[in-house]
């Protein structure tokens, strides 16, 4: 699940082409009832000081 959910991720029209890099810690989760998820901040390309977080739930990438 994590690397199919990180290509799609390189895909999002903010990041792709872009260099990605992760801001602190990235959380992944199986939780009973919830389902999978990743959670994950990531600096704003372009920037030093930005940072957006992306949640993977439901198979699908929420907008930062």
């Amino acid at each position: 699940m994590a690397a199919k959910a990180i290509s799609e991720l390189k895909e999002t029209p903010a990041l792709k082409g872009k260099d990605i890099q992760v801001f602190q810690n990235v959380l992944v989760s199986d939780l009973k009832g919830v389902g999978s998820r990743i959670d994950i901040n990531i600096l704003v390309p372009d920037t030093n000081d930005k940072v957006d977080n992306y949640v993977y739930q439901n198979g699908k990438w929420a907008a930062p």
